[in-house]
């Protein structure tokens, strides 16, 4: 996220998921390749979104990566089930 942009962070609950919303007003993402480990930019890792790929699907979960309509630049939401306790 570009600095003096706004970020956006939702939580909710859809039956039986939770549902986490992250979005910012950067750059956003080319296309579905950004989850592949090691795809990064020049000043990252790559390793961000493959470990939270691999925790969310670890979690019988879903992970979705687009566009945010809100502030123009990524748009990431986690779907997980809940799990009683």
């Amino acid at each position: 996220t570009p600095e003096g942009t706004g970020m956006k962070v939702e939580v909710s609950f859809d039956g039986d998921d939770v549902v986490i919303s992250v979005e910012d007003a950067g750059q956003g993402f080319v296309d579905g390749s950004v989850i592949d480990r090691g795809a990064s930019s020049a000043d990252s890792t790559g390793l961000g979104l493959d470990i939270v790929r691999r925790t969310v699907e670890g979690s019988e979960g879903l992970l979705s990566i687009g566009r945010s309509r809100e502030l123009g630049g990524a748009g990431i939401v986690i779907r997980l089930p809940l799990i009683a306790t």
